[in-house]
């Protein structure tokens, strides 16, 4: 865990997490093991915290989408969060379900892998005489749209096991976001995506105290 990162509303930093787990390694183990086996994500470790940030040059930009939202959760549900992600990711690579041509969350791949794949597939292509066109998809706010239940839906065709599908159910399930402005203080419950649109605290931003 990076150390420098702000913790989430309960104020516990990765040092105070790894000093806990030095001075209680079963307990700290035996949490996490009960939230993997019962498929757990508890609910008081689901609430973020955002921290609205105004992009660079845009500070005089009356746009609310100037500003950067900042998600800031719990140390603990950071963890948790990455143990459940190692196993899913392990059960994708041992059973061979991920496409060849993904190179995001590959182990031993980058982006540098996939340019270097398209440079060689153009240069065999042109040697061929055939004709190479390129299309580039930006998809804004790809994370803010993301739809949880399709990602169920995703983790159910690939035969995701039982108890980390339960968990991934809830980890989405009962999900909260808090933005503090100023002296302005409001909550919102997001049941479809990973992250709060900023269409969600829009009228907030636009109008701070």
């Amino acid at each position: 865990m990076n150390k420098k990162k702000s913790p989430g509303e309960d104020g516990i930093t990765s040092d105070i997490l790894y000093c806990a787990f030095r001075l209680l390694p079963k307990s700290t183990t035996a949490l996490y093991n009960c939230c993997l086996r019962t498929a757990c994500f508890p609910r008081r470790r689901k609430t973020a915290i955002i921290i609205p940030i105004i992009k660079s040059g845009k500070e005089t930009s009356s746009d609310v989408a100037k500003y950067r939202l900042i998600s800031l959760i719990s140390t603990l549900a950071e963890v948790l969060e990455k143990v459940l992600m190692n196993r899913i990711m392990h059960h994708m690579h041992s059973h061979n379900v991920l496409s060849q041509n993904l190179h995001g969350f590959t182990p031993q791949t980058s982006t540098v892998d996939a340019v270097m794949d398209l440079q060689h597939y153009a240069q065999m292509s042109m040697e061929e005489g055939q004709y190479v066109a390129l299309l580039s998809l930006d998809l804004q706010g790809v994370f803010d749209a993301t739809w949880w239940p399709g990602i169920l839906f995703s983790l159910k065709t690939l035969k995701c096991p039982r108890s980390l599908y339960n968990l991934c159910g809830s980890y989405f399930n009962g999900r909260s976001a808090v933005l503090i402005l100023n002296t302005r203080k409001e909550e919102k419950d997001d049941k479809h995506r990973v992250y709060p649109r900023i269409g969600v605290w829009t009228r907030l931003l636009e109008h701070p105290v």
